[in-house]
């Protein structure tokens, strides 16, 4: 067994030689309380652990910058697990050197561990609590696979191998991002997408993207769609804005739940999943109130179309479970108007309005009999001469388009209307 403890605010010089510092059994264990490990002249390791895996417990901050002065990595190891996986517990650590060896580490502190190395270690990076961030703006990378059991994977260093998310978080990127992996499982955990921009990038004015080189796989999990998120500028998308945050060279399955409710007031997204790729479209959280400018008659329109909007529209062509195909007539209403800004959407309800539902194709009539009758009901009202039934502020437009009429009402069976002036 081996420990190694510091005091706050204090920094361990290790010598020089092939290893400056070696653990040599499962026991062995590296505390730190805000304590600056360096070394500027080191062989092959900076620090190795023996057989079995050991334990770097950080009390509060640790820095580990091996192999160069002012920080600049001259590529020899920091940590070298032997057999099994190094565990990191404790609070923050900042590794700027290499990672080496045929196995992987463990995060399971409660802070955050941040690799910025050009890491050759080909085992598993393990989250299973606090938060893994694989590199920043100074680099760093994965060669092996990446698992998130718990906690928060975050970065924009490229993994090699595939990245799993069977629980906790992954957010590519550092607040937003663009994140290349070998490939990527979604198996349950939330896949949350900071967007703060039209754009995939990195920071303020972006948003997160993930670029899988091989196939993407998605067996459920929780899609997380966010414009409000620490650090965010206060982004609200117009409708119709397209935010393509995953890419792959095949996608099949789909999430299995959907989180939109950390957005701007009014705003929601639509997802859209096709062969190569999975985008959000921004969509108004309520069809019949959240669109600037409109009428009373287009807000009817819209309140039918919020009683039956789809969360997902799958392009692909086979349509995963739960997902609404782009085929069926739901989907072909949708596949277009989610792609729609204000004014498109203004003009599109008004070729959905009410009066002219009757001479509408049949994708178009399956509107009015799922809207669970809402305006069909009040169509059929008007037709039967319903004695109380009252329109007011409809617009009414002749088939040439030529009398515009803005108000329409039944008063014992007798139709009332005012022609617009």
């Amino acid at each position: 067994m081996g420990t190694l403890a510091a005091t706050a605010n204090s920094f361990i010089n290790l010598g020089t030689g092939t290893t400056a510092l070696v653990f040599s059994d499962s026991s062995a264990t590296l505390t730190a309380n805000s304590v600056a490990i360096r070394n500027y002249s080191v062989g092959t390791d900076s620090i190795r652990f023996g057989a079995g895996a050991g334990t770097v417990d950080v009390t509060r901050t640790i820095f580990a910058d091996f192999g160069g002065v002012g920080g600049v990595n001259d590529g020899t190891g920091f940590i070298t697990p032997d057999s099994t996986k190094v565990t990191i517990t404790g609070n923050d650590i900042l590794l700027f050197s290499t990672i080496a060896g045929t196995n992987g580490i463990n995060q399971a502190g409660i802070g955050t561990m941040t690799v910025t190395g050009t890491n050759t270690a080909t085992g598993d990076a393990t989250v299973s609590s606090g938060t893994l961030v694989i590199g920043t703006a100074a680099g760093g990378n994965w060669a092996g696979n990446v698992i998130v059991n718990g906690g928060t994977l975050k970065g924009r260093g490229r993994i090699t191998g595939s990245l799993t998310l069977n629980d906790g978080v992954y957010s590519p990127g550092n607040s937003p991002g663009i994140h290349n992996v070998g490939s990527f499982v979604v198996n349950g955990g939330t896949h949350l997408v900071e967007i703060d921009g039209t754009t995939a990038g990195f920071g303020s004015g972006f948003y997160d993207q993930t670029i899988s080189a091989g196939a993407v796989t998605l067996n459920g999990g929780t899609l997380q769609g966010s414009t409000n998120f620490s650090g965010s500028t206060g982004f609200k998308p117009a409708l119709g804005t397209k935010i393509n945050f995953l890419q792959g060279s095949s996608i099949t399955g789909s999430y299995g739940t959907y989180d939109f409710s950390s957005n701007s007031a009014g705003q929601s997204w639509m997802v859209e999943y096709r062969d190569t790729e999975v985008n959000l479209f921004a969509v108004p959280a309520d069809w019949g109130r959240d669109i600037a400018g409109i009428t009373p008659n287009q807000k009817q329109v819209g309140r039918a179309l919020q009683s039956f909007a789809p969360t997902a529209i799958d392009s692909r062509g086979t349509t995963a479970s739960g997902v609404v195909s782009s085929r069926s007539d739901q989907g072909k209403i949708f596949n277009g108007l989610m792609r729609l800004d204000n004014g498109g959407l203004k003009t599109a309800y008004d070729q959905l309005s009410p009066e002219k539902l009757t001479a509408m194709s049949s994708s178009v009539s399956t509107l009015s009999s799922i809207a669970n009758g809402g305006t069909s009901q009040r169509l059929s009202q008007i037709r039967r001469g319903d004695q109380g039934v009252s329109l007011n502020g409809l617009t009414l437009r002749t088939l040439d388009g030529d009398e515009v009429y803005e108000k329409l009402a039944l008063n014992e069976g007798t139709l009332l209307v005012k022609k617009k002036k």
